[in-house]
């Protein structure tokens, strides 16, 4: 199911524009699994409700629902990035020439996941998925990896500056790293990731933290 089929099909009218950019950074970040022509009546849903703050904590609760392993802080400020960018750049053609807002770490995100114009770049997990050994690497050499993979497959011009990415705090996962909030900038390091202790003997259990995207201690 591409983004362009979902669009099409949802009949979104005036919010066509900002229902394919919702579901093109959704896909390019958190992969497939975040966008779903069923899911789409919540989305557009929430982008009818009478203002932006309401808009924007029924986005992140809905985004939070198909990506249960994100983070309320990163949930938000992709929402916020997302609906800026929709407000900004109605056409594409200004969208790729727009500056990203270099001072916002999930906002650069964001703009190198909208360069996915035609919607066949891979996602941050498929692009991890193919680098033999990017898990040994530090999430925010990962990030800026992707992104700078991001930019240089649209044709749309250099690469930013992606020094803010040095702000997140993050919990390292399998997929997109937890970004748990924001920080002075600081230097690249060992950080924080989480196992899930689960009963190996419960198969339930053990899918149930893998969809959930947590990585599990099999080392117990």
């Amino acid at each position: 199911l591409t983004v362009k089929k979902i669009v099409t099909l949802a009949h979104a009218g005036p919010l066509a524009r900002t229902l394919e950019l919702w579901s093109r950074a959704a896909r390019a970040l958190f992969s497939d699994e975040a966008i779903s022509l069923r899911s789409t009546p919540a989305v557009l849903a929430a982008l009818h409700l009478p203002n932006e703050t309401a808009v924007g904590r029924a986005l992140a609760l809905h985004l939070r629902s198909r990506v249960p392993a994100l983070s309320a802080f990163a949930a938000q400020q992709f929402v916020t990035a997302v609906l800026a960018v929709a407000r900004s750049a109605p056409t594409d053609k200004q969208l790729l020439a727009s500056p990203p807002p270099a001072a916002q770490p999930i906002g650069l995100l964001v703009h190198a996941a909208l360069r996915d114009v035609r919607g066949n770049a891979c996602s941050y997990a498929e692009f991890c998925a193919r680098c033999p050994g990017a898990y040994a690497h530090h999430p925010v050499v990962r990030l800026a990896t992707w992104s700078h993979y991001m930019y240089a497959r649209s044709g749309s011009g250099a690469v930013p500056p992606l020094r803010a990415l040095l702000r997140l705090r993050i919990v390292d996962t399998p997929g997109l790293p937890a970004v748990v909030g924001e920080g002075a900038p600081s230097p690249l390091g060992r950080c924080h990731a989480v196992a899930a202790r689960v009963d190996f003997g419960d198969l339930g259990a053990v899918a149930d933290a893998l969809r959930r995207g947590l990585a599990i201690d099999w080392g117990e």
